[in-house]
């Protein structure tokens, strides 16, 4: 598989499914970070660690059919945000 940041017959920007799903799973551990570590609100941390998860989880599942070995590499990041909703309740 090769993703490509343009199609070969214009100038049209395409994001791949994974990278969007990345990008989601990124701002929502930067938004529980913002939110649990800088404002200290502790519900609203758990809804967002909540969702990071969710999204984590979603991002593993598809890049596992993709590329397997790929997803494997995502295991310590959901155990992380594990960890981080232990923490966060």
């Amino acid at each position: 598989f090769q993703y490509r940041w343009c199609s070969t017959d214009s100038t049209e920007v395409i994001i791949p499914k994974l990278m969007r799903q990345y990008l989601v799973q990124l701002a929502l551990g930067d938004e529980w970070h913002r939110v649990f570590l800088g404002e200290k609100r502790v519900g609203l941390g758990i809804v967002v660690i909540f969702c990071y998860f969710i999204a984590l989880i979603w991002m593993v599942c598809t890049t596992f059919t993709i590329q397997a070995g790929a997803a494997f590499l995502l295991i310590p990041s959901i155990l992380a945000a594990m960890i981080s909703a232990l923490v966060n309740v």
